[in-house]
This record gives C-alpha cells, sequence and structure tokens, in this order.
C-alpha cells in the first residue's frame, strides 16, 4: 500500500492505501468528500467497495453482530445544506475503533453516493448493490436497519426530485393564468431533511432485516409526490399581482424585470440543479456524445447562449432610439435583480448580450442610456471581469447568500484546466494522481453546495412559456438590424 506526500499533502495513492487512509483518519471530512465526488473518474465503484471489504475481512464476525456507538453514524458530508453557509467543514468526530472506522467509511460513501454508486446500477441484484443487501445481514439489526432507513430516504429523495422535474417541466393547474410577482425580495429556502423521519414525515422506530426482495421493494416503492403547494414552493408568502399577462399579448418592453429576473432564475436554476457528477467526468460535455452523457450541463449553455442573443436581438430590432435605449435600460434592471438573487449565471447572460458588437456599436444608444444604468453596466461588467481568474466574481460567490446560481462557464473553465492532461492514472506505480481528483472534487463539491438549495418564486407560467421560446437573430443579421439602427455608428 503506498501514499506519496509532497510536504504533507497526499499527491498520489493505490486505491487500498487510499481506502486505509480514510479508514484510519475518519476526521479528514473535507477530503473523503472530494474522494467520493470525483473517484468515479479514477476507478469504478466495484474497485473501491472491492478494497472497502479487504478491510472488513480483518473484523471478526463475532464484532460485525456488535451494536455500533451513534458517533459511527454522525458523520455528515461536507456540503449538506446544514454546512451549505460554511466556508469549511468543521465537524468534530471522535476517535473510533478499526471496526467503527471502517463502518463509518460505508456510512459516508452511502451518505453521499447511495444513488450513483449502489442503486443506479443496471444489475442491482448481482451488482454493488446486492453486495450490500448481503453485508448489511452481518450486521446487528439495529445497525442494519440505520442502512436500510439511510437507503431509502436517499431513494425516496431522488425519486421526488425526478417527479417535482416533471411537475415544474409543464404547466400545472394550480398556477394556470397565474400572475407575476410582485416586487418583493427574493425568498430563499433550504432543500434539507432530517435523518431521523421516514420519507414521508412519520417516524420510523424499526425496520425489519427482510429478504433482498423485500429490501428493492423497500427502495422502489417511495411515498407519494408532495402536495401542490410543495412543488410550487408556494408555502412561501405569495406576492402580490401586479399584471396579468395574456398569453402572445404582450413584448418584452410590457414586462417588470423582476418578474424577467425571478422567471429566469426559476427556469436554469432547474436546470442547474440537475446537473449529475458525471456530466462533469473527462470532459463529457465535449465529448462526441455530450448531448447524452452530460444533458444538463449542454442544456444550460445552450441556454446561455439563447438568452445573450435574445438580449441582443431585443434590442436591435428597436427602430426608434426612445424605445431602443429603454429596452437596453430594462435589460439592465433584470441584471442588477439578477445579481441581488445570487443569479451569476443570469447575470453574465445579460451581460454577454449588452456586450456584443451589435449593441456596443449603437453609440447614440448608449449616450441616451440614463447614468444610473450606465454606471450599473459598468459595475456588473466589472463584477464579471476575466482579469485574476474571475477574481471578482469568485469573491462575490463566496460572500452570496443561498440560494445562488453560479456562473456555470467557471467551473466548466476549471475542469477543462485540471484535465488538460490524462495523467490520472500511473501505471508503472500503480498510483492514481489523487492530487488531481482532489482538485476535481473540490469543484463538483462547491457547485453541489449550491445545488441543495431552492428559489421558492412563484412559478408564472404564462411568462415561463415566454422566457423559453425566446426569439433570437443569428450574428450577422445582428449587426444588419444594428447598422438600420444606427448607421454611421461604429
Amino acid at each position: 500500500m503506498t501514499i506519496v506526500k509532497e510536504n504533507g499533502i497526499i499527491k498520489g495513492a493505490t486505491i487500498p492505501a487510499i481506502i486505509e487512509y480514510f479508514v484510519n483518519d475518519i476526521n479528514d471530512v473535507e477530503n473523503l468528500d472530494h474522494f467520493f465526488a470525483a473517484f468515479p473518474q479514477f476507478m469504478d465503484s466495484m474497485q473501491v467497495w472491492t478494497k472497502w471489504t479487504e478491510f472488513c475481512a480483518k473484523i471478526p464476525q463475532s464484532e460485525l453482530k456488535q451494536e455500533l456507538p451513534l458517533s459511527v453514524f454522525t458523520t455528515q458530508p461536507y456540503v449538506t445544506a446544514e454546512l451549505a453557509n460554511s466556508k469549511t467543514a468543521s465537524i468534530e468526530v471522535k476517535p473510533k475503533t478499526v471496526r467503527e472506522s471502517t463502518i463509518n467509511f460505508l456510512w459516508a460513501w452511502l451518505e453521499r453516493a447511495f444513488y450513483r454508486d449502489f442503486l443506479q446500477t443496471k444489475k442491482k441484484r448481482n451488482g454493488i448493490f446486492g453486495e450490500l443487501l448481503k453485508f448489511l445481514k452481518e450486521l446487528s439489526s439495529d445497525t442494519s436497519n440505520r442502512f436500510k432507513l439511510l437507503m431509502i430516504k436517499a431513494a425516496h429523495e431522488r425519486k421526488r426530485r425526478v417527479r417535482q422535474i416533471k411537475l415544474r417541466s409543464g404547466v400545472t393547474s394550480s398556477t394556470s393564468g397565474s400572475n407575476s410577482g410582485a416586487n418583493t425580495p427574493p425568498q430563499r429556502s433550504s432543500s434539507t431533511s432530517s435523518l431521523n423521519s421516514s420519507p414521508g414525515g412519520s417516524p420510523h422506530n424499526s425496520i425489519g432485516p427482510g429478504s433482498m426482495s423485500m429490501m428493492m421493494r423497500e427502495l422502489q416503492a417511495m411515498s407519494a409526490p408532495p402536495s401542490p403547494g410543495q412543488r410550487m414552493g408556494t408555502d412561501a408568502t405569495p406576492p402580490l399581482a401586479r399584471k396579468a399577462l395574456e398569453p402572445g399579448k404582450f413584448d418584452f418592453v410590457d414586462l417588470d424585470p423582476l418578474d424577467v429576473a425571478q422567471q429566469l432564475t426559476v427556469i436554469e436554476f432547474e436546470t442547474f440543479k440537475n446537473i449529475q457528477e458525471s456530466e462533469l467526468y473527462k470532459l463529457a460535455w465535449r465529448s462526441d456524445k455530450k448531448l447524452t452523457v452530460a444533458p444538463n450541463v449542454c442544456k444550460l449553455v445552450e441556454r446561455f447562449n439563447t438568452v445573450s442573443y435574445w438580449v441582443a436581438t431585443e434590442i436591435v430590432m428597436v427602430t426608434t432610439l426612445r424605445e431602443r435605449v429603454n429596452i437596453l435600460k430594462k435589460f439592465v434592471n433584470v441584471a442588477e435583480h439578477l445579481r441581488e438573487m445570487g443569479n451569476f449565471n443570469g447575470v453574465m447572460e445579460i451581460i454577454a448580450g449588452v456586450n456584443m458588437w451589435a449593441v456596443t456599436r449603437l453609440k447614440n444608444t448608449w449616450e441616451q442610456l440614463p447614468k444610473p444604468a450606465q454606471t450599473a453596466v459598468e459595475q456588473l461588467n466589472e463584477l464579471m471581469q476575466t482579469q485574476n481568474n474571475y477574481r471578482n466574481y469568485r469573491n462575490s460567490l463566496k460572500i452570496s447568500k443561498l440560494p445562488a446560481l453560479p456562473y456555470l462557464g467557471i467551473y466548466l473553465r476549471d475542469l477543462t484546466f485540471i484535465n488538460e492532461n490524462d495523467d490520472n492514472y500511473d501505471k508503472d506505480k500503480g498510483l492514481f494522481n489523487f492530487e488531481k481528483l482532489k482538485l476535481i472534487g473540490q469543484v463538483i463539491t462547491e457547485m453541489k453546495r449550491y445545488q441543495l438549495s431552492d428559489y421558492v418564486f412563484e412559478r408564472n407560467d404564462v411568462l415561463q412559456e415566454y422566457l423559453t421560446k425566446l426569439l433570437t437573430l443569428p450574428e450577422e443579421m445582428l449587426i444588419k438590424h444594428s447598422q438600420l439602427c444606427e448607421t454611421n455608428s461604429s
């Protein structure tokens, strides 16, 4: 077993060595979280399982059947919602015996990646999931029940999330014909659930060991979908209606900037929240099969481009100077609201649109833009500028309250840089690149941190329909329309 360190920092390791390291040093929660977030790029879950079971084999069967202290089940993920506002994971973990720390490693794994590494496998019975169920039979009934409850809750949360996505993807009767929201501050909530209650909300006192088929049924028979109020986030105080919108009878100029910002955020955060860890491995979004292996990343990237071109299109399609200035001002106001909501991805979309050459060349339009709006554009440009590796943006994101929607392009840029060299594994030494794994894990865990909370703005189906079918012109047409607006501008 080998671990290569430099100045006390792990650079490379064999799979058995890194598992032994985490079993013996379970207090290194941050590195553990990075490991679970990124290891599928370097090895498959069965490899990790096989090496972990080698440690279990050293524990006498009689000891496995003994009850375990509660401290074994208290290590929480670095990115749980409870820690989402924390800058680091400061978790105090009591020292454990080899038996306790070995079981604790499995608990931490299921807590972080049960669906990805166990439940999502094609052959549940004969694969790693089947091996997990067999192992649980070797534990005491109380310990086994704790694991089963954790698994059921994780699977339930996944299925609840899928149902919620389907509900939000279409127009629902509960919000049909709803009006746009009032000019109220963004309402934010956290999507956490207690491990001490069942998926349906009632406490679980005990779960019988059962057979493998029973366990499969338990995991598949999830509770009913959330109530309509929970689906649409209407547990928050409903905003006052400002102006009813009739489909097909309004344009962007008729909309309130706050309404636009809220609905843009709802649409795009849903896609951001759906991005899976696997979409970020090995630059999947750049592969030939990107639409299959990284659908949500590709969807959000495409959405970014669509919104940016829509912004430019709306501006250059207006023939009169006064109306064009008004449209530009309104987009600036939308961007300001997005900034206040912590939607940096949306801010960058608007900034990218107004900074297209077809828009920046409109000298008269920019000169007529009110001074406060000009100042706002300068501040937003400074916020999202590329200097010093987007330092201003990164610093602002760090201090933003949750929920927040980061600029996806930065994460993709960071991962591209980290994966610049194909050095995941040193075949000669049998070591995987733990330093690289940790860097990838840092990016993924940061993204997961922002995915955990949710915006609860009231959904406006009429406005969302409009914002998902945006009119955009290609760049050459944007330039032609721009030249028609201001022939002599340059």
